[in-house]
């Protein structure tokens, strides 16, 4: 089943009715004012939702020739770009763009301390659109609600998904339709579509957090559901990104005559480039989740110093497809790798996140 999401207009002040649009089936939903509640027991938060519906300008999006993305191995500094607040037109005309994906840790761990570094990169980087994962409970959805939501920043410059009780979120500065592809799951997993329009082209930014541990299987099927749903309903650009719960070899807990499960992304995705192998070949493998870079992750896990059970996995991507030559891909890097001190409690060493996230950076020469 698919799902039509909503915009958040966390700047707004009105109380107009709400609005969403699947531009998949045409269906519309409105409905009048909402509550979001907070995460423990918090009086409710007044919020308005907003049209965000941008299928009127929206190509023809018919069969397309599929092309292998342009890659540069080149820097982004997007420092310099200038700030502007949130866009709340149709139709977006852009010379560059980029894309964060971070797996934010759900647990409560030195919440605030992490969700205050977590926006300071956001406000130092800038970027296009975010996706936040493990944002649904506990310390996650106090960073959410409490911390990023809260910000001028953020209530400035950005438009959120509904996140209500949802544990993958997007904020974007650009307004677009947005759609939800309920996955085959037993942990509430789902895929979040931001469909938008970039000078004139149709662009997909899409987040999910695929089920955990050794679901092998499971994970193929969501996989295959993403790519069938993007293969009905495609665009001229996809970013797809998120936490895919695999790494480039299996996990320990799979059979070890299972297939290595990273092919499943060249077989039910081929059009698709992973971005971090792409620009980066074998000269760095990428690990997202790293007890030896990750000083938390390895006192969290309970690991000693000198390495024995350290876990390495690059569980964290985003994959690019594009049908046409006008967006290239600048740059991907990783970001939340410096230490913000060490806690009180257990003296564990503190970063934002036991995962890294990752930037990624688009340039477009087509006016």
């Amino acid at each position: 089943d698919e799902a039509a999401e909503k915009w958040v207009v966390i700047s707004g002040t009105s109380s107009g009715q709400a609005s969403c649009s699947n531009i998949k089936t045409g269906h519309i939903r409105r409905g009048g004012g909402h509550y979001a509640p907070d995460c423990k027991h918090g009086q409710p938060r007044p919020i308005s939702f907003d049209d965000a519906d941008s299928a009127a300008c929206m190509p023809k999006m018919g069969i397309q020739t599929v092309s292998k993305p342009k890659v540069e191995n080149s820097s982004s500094d997007l420092s310099k770009h200038k700030e502007e607040e949130a866009d709340s037109s149709s139709c977006h005309n852009r010379k560059s763009i980029s894309f964060l994906s971070w797996n934010i840790w759900f647990d409560d761990f030195e919440w605030e301390r992490r969700g205050r570094a977590i926006l300071q990169i956001i406000e130092a980087k800038k970027p296009t659109v975010v996706a936040l994962q493990e944002v649904g409970r506990d310390g996650g959805c106090k960073i959410l609600e409490q911390i990023l939501l809260r910000n001028t920043f953020i209530r400035k410059h950005y438009f959120v998904t509904d996140f209500r009780g949802r544990s993958v979120v997007m904020l974007s500065k650009i307004k677009g339709t947005v759609e939800r592809i309920n996955l085959v799951t037993e942990m509430s997993r789902f895929c979040l579509i931001l469909r938008v329009v970039l000078n004139g082209e149709s662009f997909i930014f899409a987040t999910t957090h695929l089920e955990s541990v050794d679901r092998l299987r499971r994970r193929r099927k969501q996989i295959g559901q993403i790519a069938r749903y993007l293969s009905k309903s495609p665009a001229d650009h996809i970013a797809l990104a998120g936490d895919f719960n695999f790494g480039d070899k299996n996990h320990p807990l799979t059979h070890e005559d299972d297939p290595r499960e990273n092919d499943n992304l060249g077989v039910l995705l081929p059009s698709f480039v992973d971005l971090w192998p792409a620009i980066y070949g074998d000269n760095d493998p990428g690990f997202t989740m790293d007890t030896k870079a990750n000083r938390m992750f390895m006192a969290q896990k309970g690991f000693d110093k000198q390495g024995k059970g350290e876990e390495q996995m690059r569980l964290d991507r985003v994959l690019f497809h594009t049908s046409t030559d006008t967006w290239t891909v600048t740059s991907i890097e990783m970001i939340g790798k410096e230490e913000l001190g060490v806690s009180e409690e257990n003296k564990w060493p503190i970063l934002p996140s036991d995962h890294f996230g990752l930037l990624t950076s688009y340039h477009t020469n087509n006016n």
